[in-house]
């Protein structure tokens, strides 16, 4: 049995598990209407955001650490499109619906996505869309080149890394505004690199969002 059948044959069982039993969040396993519950999302501390090109919605606590680690590695995709109903409720706050955006999520290698069986960042796009009807630019963009995980990896060599690993299609929008999407944004070096793909393409309107990150401002990226 091969590593992905694993994941599809989990994911079936979570599902039918989820028909069967009562939902409970997915971080203190409370009975909740959704993947988490507003006890949890009450305890997750607000970002304070000082830069209209880069906006995060949380702080990167031990609560939102775990959470996107349950997306990422457990299969909780769920808590991706959640997350992102959240952010596209909170970012109405600075923009509204009629705004021509296009959000753009981190692109995964077709090897990652074969293991994972999704993108966490799509899923996060979904969950803006949701909300804020903006469109959803999944298909602008590919990663074309498999990299290192970059967990354990400092700031220049994270830079390396992601160096020409992406490719920007043809953008039909140039006076649109584009946002990136990610999880999370620590070094910054995965969304400034695809950021300067945009702006290379003629896009003068590039910013980024995350669901969290310990900067409080992109200037510190």
């Amino acid at each position: 049995m091969t590593f992905n059948v694993k994941r599809l044959l989990s994911s079936f069982f979570k599902d039918l598990f989820s028909i069967i039993s009562p939902r409970r969040c997915y971080l203190c396993h409370g009975l909740s209407e959704t993947c988490l519950c507003g006890n949890c999302i009450s305890n997750m501390k607000i970002h304070r955001n000082s830069s209209s090109n880069f906006y995060s919605l949380f702080d990167f606590s031990k609560e939102m650490q775990r959470a996107l680690y349950l997306l990422k590695y457990d299969h909780r995709k769920e808590l991706g499109f959640e997350l992102g109903k959240l952010i596209g409720k909170r970012i109405l706050e600075y923009f509204n619906k009629e705004e021509n955006i296009i959000l753009v999520p981190i692109p995964i290698h077709k090897h990652k996505r074969y293991i994972r069986d999704y993108n966490q960042s799509e899923m996060i796009v979904k969950g803006i869309v949701e909300i804020t009807g903006w469109k959803d630019g999944s298909m602008l963009v590919s990663r074309t080149v498999f990299t290192k995980s970059q967990t354990t990896m400092n700031k220049y060599q994270r830079k390396e890394n992601v160096r020409s690993v992406f490719t920007v299609h043809e953008l039909s929008e140039k006076k649109a505004t584009y946002f990136i999407i990610d999880d999370v944004i620590t070094t910054g070096a995965t969304t400034l690199e695809l950021k300067k793909n945009f702006e290379e393409k003629g896009i003068d309107k590039v910013g980024i969002i995350s669901v969290a990150s310990p900067h409080k401002d992109f200037e510190e990226l």
